[in-house]
């Protein structure tokens, strides 16, 4: 079970979450990966981090281990810290 109560993705595919959320007792989780990480049609290469919507949370994986577990993080501190990134 997760810090906010709620189970875990179990390695990948669906998640468990408060049926009142998102109007569902599971979702699917689809998980993007950055054009520049080799994840579209761009250019790219090398490994980076995927994302995922996950009702009120964002998740981030690393794309080179996405069995490895992900984090949850608001939208706000998401935006935050891509903000961050582009400011430096």
């Amino acid at each position: 079970m997760g810090p906010n109560g709620r189970e875990s993705p179990d390695r990948g595919q669906h998640a468990r979450v408060d049926p009142t959320e998102v109007g569902a007792s599971e979702m699917k989780i689809v998980w993007r990966k950055s054009s520049y990480s080799g994840g579209g049609t761009g250019g790219g290469g090398g490994d980076c981090v995927e994302v995922a919507d996950l009702g009120g949370a964002v998740g981030v994986r690393d794309s080179k281990a996405p069995d490895g577990g992900h984090l949850s993080i608001d939208r706000a501190s998401l935006l935050a810290l891509v903000q961050e990134f582009k400011g430096s």
